[in-house]
């Protein structure tokens, strides 16, 4: 298996040391690095325009496993840039991207590699563990599926409404023969790596084993408020790349065209909500209306999942219902909470 380590640079305050990223780099392979899986991974530490010690220490680790890692250096690209160049040099039957401030459950990570060893499918799935930085841990798995059984799509979506990026590992060769490529020097990405496969993944399994250690709580993650606010931007070139892509499938199964709706539903409640979160304005009203258009146009149905999924669902519908005349209200609110918190 790939293993693809986005080695980024994190900015911080200068008196918090624990924040730094070389520090996380080091607990993450050390969490991957154990004797019987170094001749049954694949390491590509990518350095996406990272100039502190982060670059050292891996090639650090790199001159002690030299059959298993790989340090790849180039330009900031961001998220997208990193599992394209991941995808592009990737040499292992399955492909799973980490990022360099999480990091790997050892004991359930050398279950997995010896599972994987005697199955073929396309998607395999896995639970995985939210670990905040006050030390709590919360468990994300899945319900009603038998492990080590290989669904179809079909089947796997009658079970699960929606698998995150942390617990899913694609089949490489289905990555590079449909040359799956994200938008680069853009948040949010994450929506379409786990979206622009979908049409082409037949079988699933799950493993009943907590991967991936997702680290949450360090401040200026690009999910908090503040950061998404920031990169509006982003988060809006993704949804309309999502939606063009969308625009553009053809003879798909309809289980798949359901899913790629709801993912893609998903991702524009997000947007919709940052929007929301924004200082009220004419032009983010415009951009709002604008937004809805665009859904509405390309897929009647992606705009009414809108209003079913999520807890931001019933604000979607009271400014649907209201034309946008409580726009002005709900985002004022939406702002004053949010500037709160940080005082």
């Amino acid at each position: 298996m790939t293993l693809v380590i986005e080695m980024k640079k994190i900015v911080i305050k200068e008196n918090d040391a624990n924040q730094r990223i070389d520090k996380y780099l080091k607990k993450l392979l050390d969490s991957i690095i154990e004797e019987t899986l170094l001749n049954k991974i694949e390491i590509l530490i990518i350095n996406d325009g990272s100039n502190d010690k982060t670059i050292e220490i891996a090639k650090d680790y790199k001159k002690k496993y030299l059959d298993t890692i790989k340090v790849i250096d180039k330009e900031n690209g961001g998220h997208g840039s990193t599992i394209n160049v991941g995808i592009k040099y990737a040499n292992g039957k399955y492909f799973r991207a980490i990022d360099g401030d999480d990091w790997v459950n050892t004991n359930d990570l050398k279950k997995l590699i010896k599972s994987l060893e005697i199955i073929e499918v396309d998607m395999v799935l896995t639970n995985f563990l939210k670990c905040y930085e006050d030390g709590k841990i919360e468990k994300e798995e899945f319900e009603n599926i038998i492990p080590e059984k290989i669904y179809s799509f079909e089947e796997i979506v009658k079970q699960v409404k929606w698998m995150c990026y942390h617990s899913v590992i694609y089949r490489t060769k289905l990555l590079k023969e449909y040359d799956i490529r994200l938008d680069e020097k853009s948040f949010y990405v994450d929506a379409e790596y786990m979206i622009y496969p979908i049409p082409y993944v037949k079988t699933v399994v799950f493993f009943n084993y907590n991967i991936y250690c997702y680290r949450l709580g360090r401040a200026g993650q690009s999910v908090s408020i503040e950061s998404r606010i920031k990169h509006i931007e982003d988060s809006r070139k993704v949804s309309y790349s999502l939606l063009n892509m969308y625009e553009n499938l053809c003879n798909i199964q309809e289980s798949h065209r359901q899913y790629i709706e709801r993912g893609i539903a998903s991702h524009c409640i997000w947007h919709f909500r940052t929007i929301m979160s924004c200082n009220p304005s004419k032009e983010r009203l415009k951009e709002l209306i604008c937004f809805e258009e665009k859904i509405k146009c390309v897929s009647k149905k992606i705009y009414e999942n809108m209003e079913i999924f999520g807890k931001t669902s019933y604000l979607i519908k009271i400014m649907r219902i209201s034309h946008y005349k409580l726009y002005y209200i709900i985002s004022f609110i939406k702002y004053l909470k949010n500037y709160l918190k940080e005082i």
